[in-house]
């Protein structure tokens, strides 16, 4: 399969389990939720199914508690890809409360360049591939840093944390129309 087909598999079951989402009451909102909620929770969708029953973390969904429901994402076995999952559906949980708190547009994605794992984040959204959006500084990390610093006549030190890196980074993920925040 090409990448066209596997995108239009993967976006036929999101909606598929969208709509099967948004039948459950603590839902219902759904279209209104921040994006980086709406992610995380079909993130969650993805890999429970969406049926799945967290009764803490839809009462907090239902009542746009984003960090109450960050606090209850997290599901076991805690071992593998489901390790980064749990983290990626926390870290997105928080950014839709900053951004619902701060009264920024709801329907961007935002981006937290704080940490590695933002900067990673932010690599992966920007093309810089293959990387792992798992966290740690390692030696793949600081290539795809420096890649981006080579493409963009920064120094190439290699460091996510860099100034002038974090600065080029949230500039064009601005201008992709992202809410970043971290700078």
């Amino acid at each position: 399969m090409d990448d066209d087909e596997i995108d239009r598999h993967v976006f036929e079951k999101l909606d598929e389990m969208e709509g099967v989402l948004t039948t459950r009451p603590e839902f219902g909102d759904f279209a209104s939720w921040p994006a980086n909620a709406q992610l995380a929770t079909l993130s969650m969708c993805w890999a429970l199914g969406p049926k799945f029953p967290f009764p803490k973390f839809q009462g907090h969904v239902a009542s746009r508690n984003w960090v109450g429901a960050a606090d209850e994402c997290h599901f076991t076995p805690d071992v593998g890809t489901i390790i980064i999952r749990n983290k990626l559906d926390r870290a997105h949980l928080l950014l839709a409360d900053k951004v619902e708190v701060q009264g920024l547009p709801t329907e961007q994605i935002a981006l937290d360049l704080s940490d590695v794992f933002g900067v990673q984040g932010a690599l992966l959204t920007l093309g810089f591939k293959p990387l792992a959006q798992d966290g740690a500084d390692g030696p793949r990390t600081r290539g795809k840093v420096t890649e981006f610093q080579s493409a963009n006549g920064l120094a190439q030190n290699g460091a996510f944390n860099d100034p002038d890196t974090v600065s080029g980074l949230a500039s064009q993920l601005s201008g992709l129309g992202f809410t970043v925040f971290g700078v």
